[in-house]
């Protein structure tokens, strides 16, 4: 998948329930293997062709670059013939500067196994209408990427998403507006995005590895990134937006100096309110648990998080 975007769905259903979403950045997980977790292979396959596809269709059909086009006078016919115009007719000046237009797309979506009844009339150009049926990990959920290009927790700007952690967040619960239940996934940084988000947008569910709930340990490490963070002490601890309807399955974080911080203190600081266990907030037994692990044992790892996530979405 091209680094520029960062949110790809995949979509199954023009009427979905169900969704989930994974939280990355651009540091591989090491705990399991991402894309074998979410998809299978031919769903793998027609997500990497989409963008060759939306490459010819996205750019072509978008209303900016028409006006742009006829205010170089690349092209004088109307927007309606535009947006119709095969994309080897059109003017090669604007042709070069089509080229690399579909670096400035930053989500986009491809929809599977939809009826024909329920395609789209009037198709958005970011939306890719794959007519192959495509067998699915996940048949009765939807599935949305979004990527933290940053490295940083989900707390600093992310082109076309947000700036702080409030606007993030608002980009968020719209996205997720249409399903009943919603469930998060991350690791490592990505695993406290995913409680974080989780926990403020009360989510069904989260499943988080290598996770901190809260990253005060390591603070400083985001003033040494390019861009300053925006917003930061609200956000440090996840715990104060904790959620009573969201269903936690945790496995923490292991710091280097781990032997300062006591056993399950990530876990423990998360989930006791005054003298009590949350009855809401699990640990996960991942069957591996270090931090450099074989293929074999990834493998296993992403076994067991699949049958994680389908346990909120019964048949």
């Amino acid at each position: 998948m091209e680094e520029h975007i960062n949110v790809v769905k995949l979509c199954k259903n023009r009427k979905p329930k169900n969704l989930i979403v994974l939280f990355k950045n651009n540091i591989p997980t090491t705990t399991f293997n991402e894309n074998e977790l979410l998809y299978t292979q031919d769903e793998k396959t027609i997500l990497d062709n989409g963008i060759s596809n939306l490459k010819e269709d996205y750019a072509p059909k978008n209303k900016d670059n028409y006006d742009f086009a006829v205010e170089n006078n690349w092209y004088s016919e109307s927007y309606s013939k535009y947006y119709h115009q095969s994309y080897d007719e059109l003017n090669q000046s604007l042709l070069d500067y089509l080229a690399n237009y579909d670096h400035t797309l930053n989500e986009y979506s491809v929809y599977i196994n939809v009826s024909e009844i329920e395609r789209l009339l009037d198709r958005e150009p970011n939306v890719f209408d794959s007519r192959i049926p495509t067998k699915s990990k996940f048949p009765n959920a939807d599935i949305i990427t979004i990527r933290d290009p940053n490295n940083g927790w989900f707390l600093n700007k992310i082109n076309q998403i947000g700036d702080t952690f409030l606007e993030t967040s608002r980009y968020i619960k719209k996205m997720i507006e249409p399903y009943t239940r919603v469930v998060f996934v991350g690791d490592n940084m990505n695993g406290f995005a995913s409680i974080l988000y989780g926990s403020y947008n009360q989510v069904a569910g989260v499943i988080a590895t290598h996770a901190e709930t809260q990253i005060s340990f390591r603070v400083n490490n985001l003033y040494n990134m390019k861009e300053r963070f925006v917003v930061l002490q609200p956000y440090l601890s996840a715990k104060k937006y904790i959620s009573n309807s969201t269903n936690y399955y945790i496995h923490e974080f292991k710091h280097s100096n781990g032997k300062r911080l006591k056993e399950n203190f990530y876990l423990d600081h998360f989930r006791y309110r005054d003298c009590c266990i949350r009855n809401n907030v699990n640990k996960l037994n991942l069957p591996f648990t270090d931090k450099v692990i074989t293929d074999d044992q990834r493998i296993v790892n992403t076994e067991y998080l699949t049958n994680q996530i389908n346990k909120f979405f019964p048949n």
